[in-house]
């Protein structure tokens, strides 16, 4: 269709360069111009309906996009240069049955976000299963508990370091994962692998909340020797005092008295 405009196989429908195709307006201004509410891409083959952006002149890896749903999932990906297979991707999924997205992954084994939104008051943590949820700490989560003795021991053990960071070479301070392991397992995060990976340092303030109560014990046990020798002291001065006033009397009237009391 339009001027110059041939076709090399068939079953095929070609348009001519400067021709713009419209869906929904008398005047489409793009090569592909889309007015209305829904466009909906249906695959009738087995294979997932996908939507790629290609860049013909790019280097490998770069200008190639697509995303495409598949079994409760929207994916976003970054082809090679054969476009045969997936270099990158995110995966959103959907929990069956509800409206929120219950994980983002990557293949490669780090996710990195280079801005995030405004300040915020709450934490976020990772479950056992490595997905983010919301810091909790309700008996309604917990089984066996039992108290933990930790305490001014174990923050002894504990050596604060300075370090430099290998990626970024920033100056930072902190504690060595391993070295904290060997003083406290319960202290410190593992990967996938079962390598140590991090430390708890949200945890160290549990550790500090027993030190605290060690040393208010110790304070208390100090407080109760000092009023025990203070009142031995106050007694000690008592007597003395006495025999002071004892040894200031004339010793005639010390020996009259004495022979008094012998009568």
């Amino acid at each position: 269709m339009g001027a110059g405009a041939l076709v090399d196989q068939s079953n095929s429908l070609v348009l001519g360069n400067g021709v713009n195709v419209g869906i929904g307006t008398t005047s489409p201004q793009y090569k592909l111009h889309v007015v209305g509410q829904d466009v909906r891409v249906e695959s009738t083959q087995g294979s997932f309906p996908r939507f790629s952006l290609n860049y013909a002149s790019a280097p490998t890896d770069t200008g190639k996009w697509q995303n495409y749903a598949a079994e409760n999932r929207l994916i976003f990906s970054a082809l090679n240069g054969a476009e045969n297979a997936e270099n990158i991707w995110l995966r959103v999924n959907r929990l069956a049955g509800t409206n929120i997205v219950t994980n983002v992954e990557f293949p490669t084994s780090f996710v990195r976000i280079n801005q995030l939104a405004g300040g915020g008051s709450n934490s976020i943590c990772r479950d056992s299963t490595n997905q983010l949820a919301l810091c909790s700490s309700s008996i309604r989560y917990k089984t066996n508990i039992a108290d933990w003795r930790g305490g001014l021991s174990l923050i002894n053990r504990l050596r604060p370091v300075t370090f430099d960071w290998k990626e970024s070479r920033a100056h930072d301070l902190g504690l060595v994962a391993e070295e904290v392991a060997e003083a406290e397992p319960l202290l410190v995060t593992r990967n996938q692998k079962g390598e140590i990976e991090g430390v708890k340092y949200d945890r160290l303030n549990v550790v500090l909340i027993n030190a605290v109560k060690e040393q208010q014990e110790q304070i208390r046990s100090q407080e109760a020797q000092i009023k025990s020798q203070a009142d031995a002291l106050a007694a000690l001065q008592t007597r003395l005092a006495s025999l002071e006033r004892v040894m200031r009397q004339p010793r005639r009237h010390r020996r009259t008295k004495s022979v008094g009391k012998g009568r």
